[in-house]
């Protein structure tokens, strides 16, 4: 259990097992960046990378499956089951 990675934890703490600390996530909105949908992905992702949360929020997977994917960094495949969608696992 300690030094879980952000995916055993959320995983764990999903199915009720314990874990090394309780997953962390904080959202926010973009005032600014939520009138165009291509800024406020690049404005999530920027902000899950400077304090590499847990895991994120997800509001805009259509946007991962045109292109804005690559510029972002996510990998082709993440896995929702495991809870740990937009993490700093998935996310480079």
């Amino acid at each position: 259990m300690p030094g879980m990675s952000k995916r055993e934890r959320m995983k764990a703490a999903l199915t009720g097992k314990p874990v090394d600390r309780p997953p962390v996530a904080f959202w926010r909105h973009w005032p600014i960046d939520d009138q165009d949908a291509d800024a406020l992905a690049r404005a999530t992702f920027d902000y899950q990378r400077k304090y590499d949360w847990d895991f994120m929020k997800d509001t805009f997977p259509h946007l991962l499956r045109r292109g804005l994917r690559r510029q972002v960094g996510v990998p082709r495949q993440t896995d929702r089951r495991s809870g740990s969608c937009g993490s700093s696992d998935q996310v480079h």
